[in-house]
């Protein structure tokens, strides 16, 4: 009898923490076109930050097919769960918050296009993923008691396909 083929030892293998993404949003009133490294804001204070693909499919078996199921993909998306702390810096008149992250909850408040912001985030790490696209914002504060922090929560949704993009560079 011949030997099974057995698989490599993954013990052997290193592990990624999965968290490590960096995100900003382009400012108000600049366009992707004349966007420079300058009009990009950071957005601070994800604690999950989950980017998905959604594929879509649909049934294509037909009666030649011996009552085996086949499938078709027909769509995809990209959908990103977010959740996080509201955070920001403290100064003599008060909490300013941070300016990326109320970019996004502020755009979870509109309606229509006032929803959308034009959104790029990365892998930090040595994973080559990185994206850019315009983002349907639903994200919004939580509630809470006077004991706890103040966290956000929600999703931002890819419009149409994203664009992959080589990660930004210091």
């Amino acid at each position: 009898m011949a030997d099974v083929l057995l698989p490599p030892n993954g013990g052997e293998l290193d592990t990624l923490p999965a968290g490590l993404w960096a995100c900003q949003v382009l400012k108000p009133n600049v366009t992707l076109a004349a966007a420079t490294e300058t009009d990009w804001i950071w957005v601070q204070g994800f604690q999950k930050f989950d980017p998905q693909f959604d594929p879509q499919s649909e049934d294509d078996s037909d009666i030649t097919m011996g009552g085996y199921a086949s499938e078709a993909g027909t769509s995809n998306g990209l959908k990103v769960a977010v959740e996080g702390l509201y955070k920001g810096a403290s100064d003599a008149t008060g909490f300013v918050p941070d300016a990326g992250l109320t970019q996004i909850i502020d755009a979870g408040e509109g309606i229509g296009t006032d929803m959308v912001e034009r959104l790029r985030f990365w892998r930090t790490d040595d994973v080559q993923k990185a994206y850019q696209g315009s983002f349907l914002c639903k994200v919004k504060l939580s509630g809470g008691s006077p004991k706890e922090l103040q966290k956000f929560g929600g999703e931002l949704i890819c419009r149409g396909k994203p664009t992959t993009i080589t990660k930004p560079e210091a």
